[in-house]
């Protein structure tokens, strides 16, 4: 059965990838949740999307710039004011939480040239230590990354993200060839970087399709009907609803 993966959390009514929005999603009845983490300036695994902090939390600089005392004193809420002071997580206290739930995760690791390999091992790190090498798949536009962490950690599934464009090995290997070149079991397209019929091909090949991010009911409905392994959605109230009803 389709997977539904919370995208960022229940991030459509909550401050995304805060533990506020990560509880509403498995509340919602996801199976999975999306998430996003980089490095704070003294290397605590961090959950945040965007490298500054001016969008969800109006502040100045970007998260590599802050130790994770002083980020735990800014407010991620984002434009949810409403939910009052939203303290950035760390990957360590999304763990606590999520290990009690049977959820399955996805860590897409922001990883770059300035942290290349030291994220990737800090979070195989703490992935091991809390025994969820089951419950993981590892994602990145960064394909090197993908490579990495399969290299490092075979024991964790791992999703090459993209958009509508392709890389020239990419487009000339194709979805399927790309990916066993990658060695990884899934690939993350957009919603429209694969169509439904490109999805079920892949599968049947033997890898993995979820898909992002995709909030309309007929959309999922057109994914689900391939059984795509999963769908991203910042709806998981929605999607849960529509699975359920298939």
């Amino acid at each position: 059965m389709t997977m539904n993966f919370a995208h960022r959390g229940f991030s459509a009514q909550y401050p995304e990838n805060t533990m506020l929005a990560f509880r509403k999603a498995v509340e919602a009845g996801c199976d999975g949740i999306e998430m996003d983490v980089r490095l704070s300036l003294d290397g605590a695994v961090v959950i945040s999307h965007d490298s500054s902090l001016a969008r969800m939390a109006g502040a100045e600089g970007h998260v590599r710039d802050y130790p994770l005392a002083e980020l735990k004193r800014i407010n991620f809420c984002g434009s949810h004011p409403e939910c009052g002071f939203t303290p950035i997580a760390t990957l360590e206290e999304y763990f606590d939480y999520i290990r009690t739930t049977g959820v399955v995760t996805n860590i897409e690791i922001k990883s770059n040239v300035g942290n290349f390999k030291a994220i990737e091992d800090k979070c195989i790190e703490l992935i091991r230590a809390y025994q969820l090498e089951e419950k993981i798949i590892f994602s990145s536009f960064n394909h090197y990354s993908m490579v990495y962490c399969k290299f490092a950690a075979p024991e964790i599934k791992t999703g090459l993200l993209f958009g509508t464009t392709y890389s020239e090995e990419f487009a000339k290997l194709g979805f399927v060839g790309y990916a066993k070149l990658c060695h990884a079991d899934y690939l993350h397209p957009s919603y429209n970087g694969m169509t439904p019929e490109d999805v079920a091909t892949v599968q049947a090949a033997g890898v993995g399709v979820n898909v992002w991010t995709v909030d309309d009911a007929e959309m999922m409905r057109q994914y689900l009907a391939v059984d795509a392994h999963g769908i991203i959605s910042n709806r998981p109230d929605i999607l849960r609803d529509v699975i359920d009803n298939k």
